[in-house]
């Protein structure tokens, strides 16, 4: 499958990057920017993760990285996943219609992972 990224994604892992910069603590960021990067590399070939939500379709998955949840949304159809968002585990979820207008905006990105 090919996988997709939206806009904010790149965005996310470079504040992520800055955030433990800010702590003194590059290593840590860069093992976990790495780590994300890695499992979003990986969607294509094994879509490991559960269901975002459960007012949601089953094709919007959750992966867990570490502290990190990525989302996406796998189309069948078109054999593309749409990475839509990462997120610190601790913030508060995202409601099914946030999830569904980050998937909708990842589709009209279409930013190559």
């Amino acid at each position: 499958m090919k996988v997709i990224s939206g806009r904010n994604v790149p965005d996310t892992l470079i504040d992520i990057g800055r955030f433990y910069r800010k702590m003194d603590r590059d290593d840590v960021g860069e093992r976990k920017v790495k780590a994300i990067l890695a499992a979003i590399r990986e969607l294509a070939k094994r879509q490991i993760g559960h269901h975002a939500d459960n007012d949601l379709p089953a094709n919007y998955r959750c992966r867990i990285v570490d502290t990190y949840h990525i989302f996406y949304l796998i189309d069948h159809e078109n054999n593309t996943i749409y990475v839509y968002d990462v997120r610190h585990g601790a913030r508060k979820p995202l409601k099914p219609e946030t999830h569904r207008r980050h998937a909708s905006q990842a589709k009209r990105d279409n930013v190559e992972s």
